[in-house]
């Protein structure tokens, strides 16, 4: 039999032994032969027969798992054919082509493969939304990194980064994106790397810059029609162009995309669409239709809080616009349960409530002396929060006549844009 490239046949026998704490003696009586066969079969001294192997196998439990180079070649490619699955959100294919492949976790000395493996049972498990457990396996391999490929390594920092952003550790994320993107070196990078990279910078307030990779990503990937990961970019460079007040450039993408997503299934990815698409009817002056498409966002976005309270929250800005503030008041209120094992959900609705009651000091002080600095406190993306709060501050202090006050707060956005333009 043809032992491995990277390691003898024998010695592959001899780490699967020991790794289940098998004497030779042990696996000389299950074969029916004497521990000095063994021993010369595991020093590379003897051929391995088919016969034998097939003992061997069979004893140490790893009937099939691949031991032998074209087996492992096989097996590399069912495993990179599992990562397609997922890239495709075949979730349940993957799962179970996963299932087929755990034997390589027999094989001790493939230590490669056995990190592949593992991150893509990490991927799937994102798939499945079961963040602790990915994470604690992430904790368990990290050990291999060191012994891992590239193309390995690629997915481990993509992983890593998808972890720091559940957490919205932005900074670690990006710095994990950056090195995926330098290990695949000149090569075309994938979507999810260019949209991850842009999700990242766009975080970290660098709104520019996450316009770029977005950009990037839909005209390197535009005329693949499959890709059903195209529409939530292009949502995602809808809002960096809301954000920077290109509102007509925003409701051109939303209109292409959100029936494309109403097609494509996926409630949150619409009803966050939905909610850009309201934010830009706001921002035109269409107060009560925009408040028909917050409406029908929230309804898509009842399964994620955090993207629903998020909604609720420009709701809010229009429902005081329209003054209709008892309405701000019972929306939030409703909602409370949903954020209160939260703090960051928490201030966005104490926020919006204290915003829709500027008359009362009360609001005023924790606005300014708790809010805004709490969203400065996060930085990246969290300054635009702490900036819409000054804005309605100064016009409510405008309306008022308070000169002074006007001018506190208009230090305090400049301050914010200065870190913000400086940061980029």
């Amino acid at each position: 039999m043809k032992a491995s490239k990277s390691l003898p046949l024998g010695h592959k026998i001899m780490q699967i032994r020991n790794s289940k704490g098998l004497s030779q003696d042990n696996v000389a009586l299950a074969i029916g032969r004497n521990n000095k066969f063994v021993s010369r079969i595991e020093n590379g001294q003897t051929e391995i027969s088919p016969a034998v192997l097939e003992g061997l196998r069979r004893y140490l439990k790893v009937e099939s798992a691949p031991l032998l180079d074209y087996e492992l070649e096989l097996y590399e490619q069912r495993l990179w054919m599992c990562s397609e699955m997922l890239d495709a959100f075949r979730i349940e294919e993957a799962k179970k082509r996963l299932h087929d492949l755990a034997s390589i976790l027999d094989l001790p000395y493939e230590y490669n493969l056995i990190f592949i493996y593992s991150m893509l049972e990490i991927r799937l498990l994102f798939a499945e939304a079961n963040i602790p457990e990915a994470e604690k396996k992430l904790g368990d391999i990290e050990h291999l990194v060191d012994k891992a490929s590239d193309r390995a390594l690629y997915i481990y920092h993509m992983n890593k980064g998808y972890i720091y952003t559940f957490h919205q550790y932005h900074k670690h994320a990006l710095y994990h994106y950056e090195k995926a993107r330098e290990l695949i070196g000149d090569s075309k990078p994938e979507m999810k790397l260019l949209t991850n990279l842009g999700v990242a910078y766009y975080n970290r307030g660098n709104v520019y810059h996450a316009i770029r990779y977005y950009e990037r990503a839909i005209e390197e990937y535009q005329g693949d029609n499959v890709n059903i990961a195209l529409p939530n970019t292009k949502k995602l460079l809808a809002l960096c162009y809301v954000r920077i007040g290109e509102n007509s450039k925003a409701i051109k993408i939303l209109d292409t995309v959100i029936p494309q997503m109403k097609i494509i299934g996926g409630n949150a990815m619409l009803g966050e669409a939905l909610q850009i698409k309201g934010v830009v009817s706001h921002n035109e002056g269409n107060y009560d239709e925009a408040i028909t498409i917050f409406d029908e966002a929230l309804e898509h976005l009842k399964i994620d809080k955090r993207a629903y309270v998020h909604a609720l929250s420009s709701k809010t800005v229009t429902l005081r616009k329209l003054k209709r503030f008892a309405d701000v008041q019972k929306a939030i209120e409703t909602t409370r349960l949903m954020a209160a094992d939260n703090e960051r959900l928490s201030m966005i609705l104490d926020s919006a409530g204290c915003l829709a009651s500027l008359r009362d000091p009360d609001s005023i002080r924790f606005l300014e002396d708790v809010a805004i600095s709490y969203y400065r406190d996060l930085g990246g993306i969290h300054n635009y929060m702490a900036i819409d709060i000054c804005r309605e501050l100064k016009d409510h202090y405008d309306k008022k006549k308070s000169k002074i006050n006007a001018l506190t707060i208009s230090d305090i956005m400049r301050q914010i844009y200065d870190e913000l333009y400086f940061h980029e």
